[in-house]
């Protein structure tokens, strides 16, 4: 069933037939098949699908958080259906917007490491701050990102710490593509100190990014055999929800329908492995 919400729908200068101020309440999916929305933003949740396929339906643009459905295979219907969509259909992934990691993307995918021999993505969050999600999604999605998108899954492992009476998360994925390897972990452990960091390495060199996964605050290091580069970089709002929405060029549904899928085979893989255990 699709949930009731509030609704405060503003106007911006990239679209100027946007409805001036209101605030309106109702169920989310009626509202958008009566035509009483300009956009949706949707967060994930078992009654995200029914909000999307509306949007998708009846011309609304839509940006998501990932996951977009429950199942991966549900994920690839909607993805499908969003390629043949008529409005702007985008998934919200925030660290793509991130001035150091757009650097590292350059970086890799120029050649300057050579090829490609491993990679590793770890995020601490803390757990106040984040929600549970599908584990690892987005770290998936920014491994291909930076990358390239022929990953496939080799290990997956998690476990549940219980600390402060939370439930708390480890996850951990490992994949190949063709001679590379890569390792994704991700925890909600820290207190306060959320942490992302990025280390990839090529035949020419190692590149390092350290950052708050809250606001892209870190520091991005290239070692070559010709020598060390190092930039800083300062943090800023980390919500594009709305600058991918107007600039079409966050992650496309297709995007994150691929990082369920490679989550989905991950845990696939850890159950197969705990039960032979």
């Amino acid at each position: 069933m699709s949930p009731t919400v509030a609704l405060v729908s503003t106007p911006h200068r990239s679209f100027p037939g946007w409805r001036t101020a209101a605030v309106t309440a109702g169920r989310a999916a009626e509202m958008v098949r009566a035509g009483a929305v300009d956009a949706v933003v949707a967060g994930p949740g078992d009654q995200v699908p029914e909000l999307i396929w509306s949007a998708l339906s009846h011309g609304v643009p839509i940006c998501c958080d990932p996951p977009l459905a429950p199942t991966a295979a549900e994920a690839g219907e909607i993805a499908a259906a969003a390629r043949a969509a008529t409005a702007p259909a985008v998934v919200s992934f925030p660290w793509r917007s991130q001035g150091a990691l757009a650097d590292a993307r350059d970086t890799i995918r120029s050649g300057r490491l050579g090829d490609l021999l491993t990679v590793d993505l770890t995020v601490h969050d803390d757990p106040r701050a984040t929600s549970a999600g599908v584990a690892a999604i987005h770290q998936l999605d920014l491994l291909r990102w930076l990358t390239r998108p022929d990953w496939t899954v080799e290990a997956g492992w998690s476990a549940t710490v219980p600390l402060d009476g939370w439930g708390l998360g480890l996850t951990t994925v490992g994949l190949c593509a063709g001679d590379t390897r890569a390792r994704i972990a991700a925890s909600r452990l820290d207190r306060g100190a959320p942490r992302f960091q990025l280390t990839a390495t090529g035949v020419h060199g190692t590149l390092l990014v350290v950052m708050d996964p809250r606001d892209g605050a870190g520091m991005w290091r290239l070692s070559l055999a010709s020598g060390t580069g190092e930039r800083v970089f300062g943090g800023g709002e980390v919500d594009p929800h709305l600058s991918f929405l107007l600039a079409d060029e966050g992650g496309f549904f297709d995007d994150a329908a691929q990082a369920h899928s490679l989550a989905a085979a991950a845990e696939t893989t850890r159950l197969a492995g705990a039960a032979a255990r």
